[in-house]
């Protein structure tokens, strides 16, 4: 079991609450209603927005108030190229490398991503889906690619989640999902990095056609 320190559970709290799209683009949090809401004082909520404005999930403004971040084009675009870059590169040097004890591992997360998909539970799909890849990702022993990509991955979260509104895209998801182990079994990592640029390269192109132009490049509501 996890022993989150109060700060930490602040910030998953948030962070869940931004990406699920509880806390909407543009509205204003404030330290005393939050410290209010979680029963603390002002100093842990300080904290928790910082990590998050870090993460670009907060959007600190120089007089001290404090946003959700909008959903913008400029985000879209640094997040998703780059994505492309370090997903599908871990996944070339990662494929050849897998044991048959992870193939296993992924075959099992496969499956737990396959019933999120089955029931539309967006946030268990979302966590299975980087749990699945990450498999093939620690096979190829690159540690600070790894973590960038995860850092990325989590910055993404509320966009993909946005995606997700359209039903028929978990039955994409898990298609792509099934195709990834399917190459990673054959330990296929050129076909396993195609497999991932396509799926992101999708889902960048979902995402540029919920952009409102009359909204200066960002997401339609």
């Amino acid at each position: 079991m996890h022993n989150w320190t109060i700060e930490q559970r602040i910030t998953k709290e948030l962070r869940e609450r931004i990406v699920a799209g509880e806390l909407e683009p543009g509205i204003r949090v404030r330290y005393r209603d939050l410290a209010e809401q979680f029963g603390v004082s002002v100093t842990p909520v300080r904290a928790a927005l910082r990590e998050l404005a870090h993460e670009g999930l907060i959007d600190a403004r120089p007089n001290a108030a404090n946003y959700v971040s909008p959903l913008s084009l400029d985000e879209i675009e640094q997040l998703y190229l780059a994505r492309m870059g370090f997903e599908s590169w871990l996944a070339r040097l990662g494929a050849p490398r897998l044991s048959s004890k992870a193939l296993g591992v992924m075959e099992k997360r496969l499956q737990r991503f396959q019933r999120a998909a089955e029931e539309r539970d967006t946030d268990c799909l979302l966590n299975f889906a980087w749990k699945m890849r990450v498999v093939c990702y620690e096979a190829a022993d690159r540690p600070s690619l790894l973590h960038k990509a995860a850092e990325l991955y989590d910055r993404s979260r509320r966009y993909t989640h946005r995606t997700l509104m359209v039903a028929s895209r978990y039955k994409r998801s898990a298609a792509v999902a099934k195709a990834f182990y399917g190459a990673c079994l054959e330990h296929d990592g050129d076909l396993a990095a195609k497999t991932i640029r396509r799926a992101l390269e999708v889902t960048f192109q979902d995402l540029l056609g919920m952009i409102d132009p009359a909204e200066n490049g960002q997401l339609a509501s």
